[in-house]
């Protein structure tokens, strides 16, 4: 059986994100050379953007809180990995891989230097009786899944609602909900999570029709 790695935080301490996407000039509105704009932020810039993000991040979540990122911290060179890591107060900051975090050595380097607390492709985490599957992409079946325990993905960028037990915890869908680029607290995701259907049977379960 698989084993859901317990991080020593509260729920009430727990921040979980994703898509930063940060210093990324075609994802806002601005400076993008994308010919359709409706996906994109509205800001000026990415220095106006990546700004605006660190600060509300670091209005939510605290220097001892533990914040878990779901892929696509940064853009634009190994350098903005670092500068925008700097940019937030919090210590404690759990990274899933994204599609665009592709410079795996700066990644481990920054755990080796524990700028970050971890770096995994994908992970089953706990934050006391809460456990949850933690990738980039939205999964349709996964360990236990069809025993409620949540899928909480990125990379949709609030552009897919899955039909199960997952949530879409990107800044981009934060936006969408609650009207800014912010993390989802733990508690809010668990709220969330536990009113959506469980929907995949176990493969183990007999039918019985």
């Amino acid at each position: 059986m698989i084993q859901f790695q317990q991080l020593p935080f509260k729920k009430e301490n727990t921040w979980i994100s994703s898509d930063f996407h940060a210093f990324h000039q075609n994802i806002c509105k601005g400076s993008s050379n994308w010919t359709d704009l409706s996906k994109c932020r509205d800001f000026k810039d990415e220095i106006e953007m990546t700004e605006e993000l660190a600060y509300t991040i670091n209005k939510y979540v605290k220097k001892d809180d533990l914040l878990i990122h779901l892929g696509d911290w940064s853009f634009a060179g190994k350098d903005n990995i670092l500068k925008f890591r700097k940019m937030l107060e919090c210590k404690n900051i759990f990274l899933i891989q994204g599609n665009h975090d592709h410079i795996k050595k700066e990644f481990k380097f920054l755990c080796e230097e524990r700028e970050f607390m971890d770096f995994q492709q994908l992970a089953y985490l706990q934050i006391e009786h809460f456990k949850f599957f933690a990738t980039h992409y939205p999964t349709q079946i996964w360990h236990q899944s069809h025993k409620g325990i949540p899928n909480l993905f990125g990379h949709c960028h609030g552009n897919y609602i899955p039909k199960n037990r997952s949530l879409d915890v990107g800044v981009d869908n934060a936006y969408k909900l609650f009207g800014e680029y912010r993390p989802f607290s733990a508690k809010e995701v668990e709220s969330i999570t536990n009113s959506l259907p469980i929907l995949f049977e176990s493969h183990h379960t007999k039918n019985t029709n």
